[in-house]
């Protein structure tokens, strides 16, 4: 009995990896068309948008890994995990400081506004 439940919550989780992990890589193909269509129009967030769709991504891919370390079972492949996980979160950690920093250079929006010109009243 104990072994047909792990069995299922084995199977559970690795059903639930996979699936999360396929959602990570269209989200990311999503983000590469949508980026590619700003970049082709000239728009200047398309790198931004490629870049949070990257720090979507990962994070679904981190979080297939994070899974899959439930399943293993020797210290070889938690180190080979742990990682990739540790890689994956640097790569979110800098995309994400790339973007914030890219927003901050960014203009505020295309409506400026030109400085009024202070008219003397006569009086």
């Amino acid at each position: 009995m104990e072994e047909l439940v792990e069995h299922i919550l084995t199977l559970i989780i690795d059903w639930t990896m996979r699936i999360t992990e396929y959602i990570g890589v269209i989200i990311l193909l999503a983000a590469v068309i949508r980026g590619l269509i700003q970049y082709i129009r000239r728009r200047p967030d398309a790198v931004t948008i490629m870049g949070e769709g990257m720090t979507t991504s990962l994070s679904f891919l981190l979080a297939g890994e994070i899974l899959r370390t439930v399943t293993i079972g020797t210290i070889y492949d938690i180190a080979i995990v742990a990682g990739i996980i540790a890689l994956r979160t640097a790569i979110i950690i800098l995309i994400h400081w790339e973007n914030r920093h890219k927003l901050k250079r960014e203009p505020a929006g295309k409506t400026e506004r030109k400085p009024e010109r202070k008219t003397e009243e006569k009086v």
